[in-house]
């Protein structure tokens, strides 16, 4: 693409289900279908998540062509600094319905950001993000948790302690971890078998954006 594209960041609506389906399918797991993808986010779930928490679900559309060319899920959620993360990524987000959100948490779940790789490198990825942040300002939530994918990982013969520690210090780059490192999060924990992912090995990296606007109850 030699000209930067318009896109508009919109709410998410029913109508946009079938094709976040096939953006997802298409990035995460080309050549399946929503009957043979296993930990896919299939149309019914989009749908269902409108019914819990519609204000966390957003999506990224060509202006001109009016093609669905990002999509970002997310949910409420509790989250203790002190206690070690433990779930998938598909345990997080209650097997891809957000049967798992929490109306009252404090914290915002980054459950999935998703963009076309056609359309990769236009910062749509970064407005998405930027959304999301406005939504914990605006019900003031504590911040973002989410899982980073170090999907470099297969790439190198190190630990994962090792390489999440060199990435977290720029001594190598991760096309994914770094990119969340650079939006202004800290890796907190490495997860083990977060993920069905040759490439990350099977790992997530625990990432925390703190809301500096954040207010105390009573406050």
């Amino acid at each position: 693409m030699t000209d930067l594209p318009e896109i508009d960041i919109l709410p998410s609506a029913p109508e946009f289900a079938e094709a976040m389906e096939r953006l997802f399918i298409d990035v995460f797991d080309p050549g399946e279908s929503a009957d043979t993808c296993e930990e896919c986010i299939v149309a019914a779930h989009y749908r269902h998540h409108l019914t819990l928490f519609p204000e966390g679900q957003f999506v990224a559309v060509e202006r001109a062509s009016q093609r669905l060319v990002g999509l970002a899920v997310a949910l409420r959620t509790t989250y203790d600094d002190g206690k070690p993360y433990t779930k998938s990524w598909w345990q997080s987000c209650g097997e891809g319905w957000l049967t798992t959100h929490q109306p009252d948490g404090d914290w915002l779940l980054g459950v999935e950001s998703v963009v076309d790789a056609a359309y990769r490198g236009h910062g749509i990825g970064g407005k998405l993000m930027q959304r999301r942040r406005e939504l914990v300002q605006q019900l003031n939530l504590r911040g973002v948790v989410a899982g980073s994918m170090p999907r470099d990982f297969h790439l190198v013969d190190m630990p994962i302690e090792d390489y999440v520690q060199a990435v977290v210090d720029e001594r190598l780059f991760d096309t994914n971890l770094s990119k969340h490192l650079r939006m202004g999060f800290r890796a907190v924990q490495i997860i083990p078998q977060y993920v069905m992912d040759d490439e990350s090995r099977q790992y997530g990296v625990l990432i925390v954006w703190d809301n500096p606007s954040y207010r105390e109850k009573g406050v």
